[in-house]
């Protein structure tokens, strides 16, 4: 089966030997073998963990979509970071500057909801990276 995740700003991972790809979904998990009926569901932050013919990979992933048709199988999410490139001493810079922002700054709504949901993303994160 082929598998494709893709942010909006790069492919972070692709295979044409995917044997199966569990997502997390806004419903619970779920995972995707080959011959897979067709779905287009959303997206919940987690980690998407991935057996190829050659290795196993997790990444992690904000918000987004999955397609299955025809043994492709399609992720588009808001941000996605590979287990092996997440590196604890960035992701607790990162949640310190992000929760520096929301104590300091007065922001509209949409500014306010997008920062909590990065804080969201970048918590998962690191209580994830060893």
């Amino acid at each position: 089966m082929n598998l494709e995740i893709v942010t909006k700003q790069e492919k972070i991972f692709e295979s044409d030997n995917t044997l199966q790809v569990t997502v997390p979904t806004i419903e619970g998990e779920i995972t995707i073998l080959p011959n897979h009926q067709n779905l287009v569901t959303i997206l919940a932050i987690g980690e998407v963990n991935i057996v190829t013919a050659l290795e196993t990979k997790k990444i992690f992933i904000d918000k987004g979509i999955i397609e299955v048709s025809d043994n492709k199988v399609s992720i588009l999410v808001d941000r996605g970071v590979p287990s092996e490139k997440a590196i604890k001493e960035e992701i607790e810079k990162a949640v310190k500057k992000a929760e520096e922002k929301y104590d300091k700054e007065t922001m509209d709504e949409e500014t306010l909801i997008q920062l909590e949901r990065q804080l969201k993303f970048e918590r998962f994160v690191r209580d994830k990276v060893e």
